[in-house]
């Protein structure tokens, strides 16, 4: 839900200039298999370049972000208007601007299923992942009080110290498991030619990369908190 995660993540793995390839490429492949030439698409890959998509990219995600987190009252969404050839827009389009709330947007191009109220409702995923973070940090500080207070005097670090070494070695096999998969996105996903595996393939394995980076670190603090523990154990004795 952080806004700089996902921007320093996309930057930091060269994503735009990416997914500006992986675009060329199947439009240009696509108007081959239409008839055309590599030419004829030049008016949309020359649209779809890095700097474009980081513009796009990096100002709707900052937009989404805000209203998830609570930050913005409405959602909304960036358009880079000026920036479209007029032959590519709807004839019968209104003047827009470049920025225009979501329902603004859904009325504007007649785009039917979505309620106001399921887009409002968005508005409080931010909140319930801070709730939920918070009573997750509640209930392991309440184990790990629990473990003390309740074990026998002579046994009180063992037990909470071994919670943290299991617990540090699990989050350390899953840690392993994702980047497994990972490493399965980045080889077979570049290759894909499923729709949602070229839109995914230039950034979704380095999202993931960073995640378990983190979960890599959690399970050092955990063995390590386990250690000491142990160590403290030892010096009671």
């Amino acid at each position: 839900m952080s806004t700089r995660f996902w921007l320093a993540t996309f930057e930091k793995n060269n994503v735009y200039d990416n997914l500006a390839g992986v675009l060329k490429t199947g439009v240009e492949k696509r108007t081959v298999e239409k008839g055309g030439n590599r030419g004829d698409a030049a008016f949309l890959t020359n649209l779809a370049t890095a700097s474009n998509l980081k513009d796009v990219t990096e100002k709707n995600l900052t937009n989404i972000l805000s209203f998830l987190n609570g930050e913005s009252k409405e959602l909304n969404v960036y358009i880079p208007i000026n920036k479209i050839p007029k032959g590519l827009l709807p004839k019968n389009i209104k003047p827009i601007s470049e920025t225009m709330t979501i329902e603004e947007l859904l009325k504007q191009f007649n785009i039917m299923g979505i309620q106001n109220a399921q887009i409002k409702n968005l508005a409080s995923v931010g909140s319930w992942s801070t709730y939920f973070w918070v009573l997750n940090m509640a209930l392991i500080g309440l184990i790990v009080f629990l473990l003390i207070r309740l074990t026998d005097h002579r046994s009180k670090f063992i037990a909470s110290g071994a919670a943290f070494i299991l617990s540090g070695i699990l989050v350390f096999a899953l840690s392993a498991f994702g980047y497994a998969v990972r490493g399965s996105m980045l080889t077979d996903w570049v290759k894909g030619s499923e729709p949602t595996q070229v839109l995914l393939a230039p950034f979704a394995p380095y999202i993931l990369g960073e995640v378990l980076k983190m979960w890599f670190f959690a399970g050092i603090a955990l063995l390590t908190s386990g250690g000491v523990l142990l160590v403290l154990r030892k010096k009671q004795k």
